[in-house]
């Protein structure tokens, strides 16, 4: 008897991004962001070299929970390579009173100019919060494409 298609869904890894990178945030440290007091993101891990953009992506936590920012980001600092002691956080991340180990410079930041919904994330392209950070699918990236979006510094 000849087998008949799998109708279930592939398990197959849909392609993605590796210089882009998806990472939630409160929406007190994204609008520090935004309005520049807060010029690096601090993170407890390295996030590998490849990494161009964190989309912040900007994914905003509750209640916005949106896909909002994109920030153009440098490769991660240790402690005393953050030279700007004016940024939030900065001074305490060098003098190690910070639980985060690598800060990453914000370099540019972006506006999502129709920024896509938790709902639309998950349901088009099986996005959900991530915990550390998820790759950018080449989906999503193709629809977005950061270039495209508004620069806000």
């Amino acid at each position: 008897m000849p087998k008949t298609p799998s109708t279930r869904p592939s398990k197959a890894k849909a392609s993605v991004v590796k210089t882009d990178i998806i990472i939630s945030i409160k929406g007190e440290h994204m609008n520090n962001i935004v309005s520049r007091k807060k010029n690096h993101e601090f993170r407890k891990y390295l996030i590998p070299d490849t990494i161009e953009r964190m989309w912040y992506a900007f994914y905003v936590s509750s209640p916005d929970q949106t896909l909002r920012y994109v920030a153009e980001i440098s490769r991660g600092k240790v402690r005393g390579e953050v030279k700007d002691e004016e940024g939030l956080g900065n001074t305490d991340f060098n003098q190690g009173l910070e639980e985060s180990k690598f800060a990453y410079e914000i370099l540019h930041l972006y506006k999502v100019k129709e920024p896509p919904s938790s709902v639309d994330l998950k349901n088009n392209y099986s996005l959900s919060p991530p915990q550390r950070y998820t790759y950018l699918p080449q989906t999503l990236f193709n629809h977005f494409l950061w270039q495209e979006q508004e620069k806000l510094f």
